[in-house]
């Protein structure tokens, strides 16, 4: 088991530093050898052969090469590799971040929670804000929640499904919340295997004191 998840950890990192952060753009043209990647239901896993395939497109319409794909042996290999991942998801990192009242900035953005993926990505939520005063003072005047993917995002995606964010009852602070699903998609033993987990994220923000 170690030295699969040493070796895995390696590939990942090789991805990282050799494939571009974004995947090309599907093209017009021939659409032969290229995999349309179907629907898959939260929780579930499906299997696509591979055949002579040489690219998928991805839920977001992107093109990728199989062969840049995280790849396993065997199915052994990938669902300890699976059950690592949503380990990871299942633990939320809170950041419960306090702004600094010393610098006179009255806007920014501050990270609340996150879960990782992977060795090497994460699903970060954070939150943008005004506020009236010099060095985060006065009160709030704008505040927004977003989320970002960061990292090694290579045969990943992250569906955003839900984020909001409000001010909670002391007028002080902000309470952010988001939701939405991972997909991935791996190659393992001749097959893409494609699945979707879901994720839940929120915290607070404390702004002005």
């Amino acid at each position: 088991m170690k030295k699969m998840l040493a070796l895995v950890l390696s590939a990942v990192m090789i991805f990282a530093f050799s494939v571009p952060a974004f995947a090309q753009e599907l093209s017009t043209g021939s659409t032969e050898n290229i995999i349309t990647l179907p629907d898959c239901p939260v929780g579930e896993r499906v299997r696509i052969p591979v055949e002579d395939a040489g690219y998928i497109v991805n839920g977001a319409g992107q093109l990728i090469k199989i062969s840049d794909l995280i790849s396993f042996a065997n199915q052994e290999e990938a669902n300890s590799y699976i059950e690592m991942m949503e380990n990871q998801l299942s633990v939320t990192t809170q950041y419960n971040p306090t702004i600094n009242l010393d610098a006179r900035s009255t806007h920014g953005n501050a990270l609340v929670a996150s879960q990782d993926v992977s060795f090497a990505g994460a699903i970060e939520l954070r939150v943008a804000y005004t506020t009236s005063g010099n060095s985060n003072t006065g009160t709030i005047t704008y505040h927004e929640a977003y989320t970002s993917f960061t990292g090694f995002t290579y045969g990943f995606e992250w569906e955003e499904k839900l984020c909001t964010s409000e001010i909670t009852s002391s007028g002080k602070d902000v309470y952010a919340r988001a939701s939405g699903e991972l997909v991935y998609y791996f190659l393992i033993d001749g097959f893409i295997e494609l699945g979707r987990s879901p994720v839940n994220l929120e915290g607070c923000c404390f702004l002005i004191h």
